[in-house]
């Protein structure tokens, strides 16, 4: 099973692999987002990010193989904003906390997924950095008001990283970061919305589910949590049940419903045609995840 798993493959083979290798996907240096924080400057799209912000194919691909979930790192969040992501900073204050935690302890996530096998034994020790899967980031973005356009290049290299998504967050070698807070005033809660949803789905049927999906709600406060280090990054809730996909299209409905008791003018999803792709790709996640064997199910 291990040889056609997209969600354990970490060879050639593997489509997160190739989406690395060929540059469609780029992953961020956990010290970039360190100095868009220090700097007090929201993260930029990634044509705007130099080069020196990204990890280059061949890094990312070899980190990966060698640290597994200890380097590769996504981000869950909700979008503030439908063209400028997160001008307000709101994420980026928090995630710069989080991944200051991590540094703290990442010998002891090192040690952690090393003895477990997620980590290769030639490891001489954990990563220096970590590399960052944020889609605004990551992936080519548009902004006509700026005259930003992706190029036909660019479509395709998006299409490649929108077609791994579901990898992305369901592999068992990716630790997934789900800041599920949003500002007071935004009404389209993490919970409330298409893609998000997709996200926290998939990642909580992923095999090896400790340690691997951390969650930070309404009550982590960045500027004064009294927890640090392996106390703040696992302080994990249980595994979500794994839902079939006819459930999971329900689900989605049901939020819909919720939506439209706030607002008619509020979308489940901003793009409409985002939720036939995602309906699909879920199908394609359950023929794989439901088999996972460990699940640690919240009560």
């Amino acid at each position: 099973e291990l040889q056609s798993n997209p969600y354990m493959l970490t060879s050639h083979d593997s489509p997160l692999y190739e989406a690395l290798a060929s540059g469609s996907l780029r992953l961020l240096r956990g010290s970039f987002v360190k100095d868009c924080w220090e700097r007090r400057r929201p993260w930029p799209m990634r044509q705007e990010i130099p080069e020196s912000g990204f990890w280059s194919a061949v890094e990312a691909c070899s980190m990966w193989r060698m640290y597994g979930p200890t380097f590769f790192l996504a981000l869950s969040y909700a979008w503030l904003h439908p063209v400028l992501n997160d001008p307000h900073m709101w994420h980026l204050e928090r995630l710069a906390r989080v991944l200051e935690e991590e540094r703290q302890c990442r010998m002891a996530r090192f040690l952690w997924f090393w003895n477990l096998g997620s980590v290769e034994k030639t490891a001489p020790g954990p990563p220096q950095d970590v590399g960052l899967f944020i889609d605004y980031c990551s992936l080519p973005q548009q902004d006509l008001s700026r005259g930003t356009i992706r190029s036909p290049q660019e479509q395709k290299q998006f299409a490649v990283g929108l077609g791994v998504a579901d990898i992305i967050y369901g592999h068992v070698n990716t630790t997934v970061i789900r800041i599920t807070s949003v500002p007071p005033s935004e009404q389209r809660k993490y919970g409330l919305r298409g893609w998000p949803s997709f996200e926290e789905c998939v990642s909580s049927a992923k095999p090896g589910y400790c340690y691997k999906v951390l969650n930070f709600d309404d009550t982590f406060m960045p500027d004064d949590n009294a927890s640090h280090g392996v106390e703040l990054l696992h302080g994990l809730q249980g595994q979500l049940p794994p839902q079939a996909p006819q459930q999971f299209s329900m689900e989605l409905q049901r939020k819909r419903v919720e939506l439209e008791k706030l607002s008619s003018k509020i979308e489940l999803f901003s793009k409409p045609e985002d939720e036939e792709f995602v309906l699909k790709k879920y199908a394609e996640v359950w023929s794989h995840l439901s088999k996972s064997e460990t699940l640690a199910y919240r009560h």
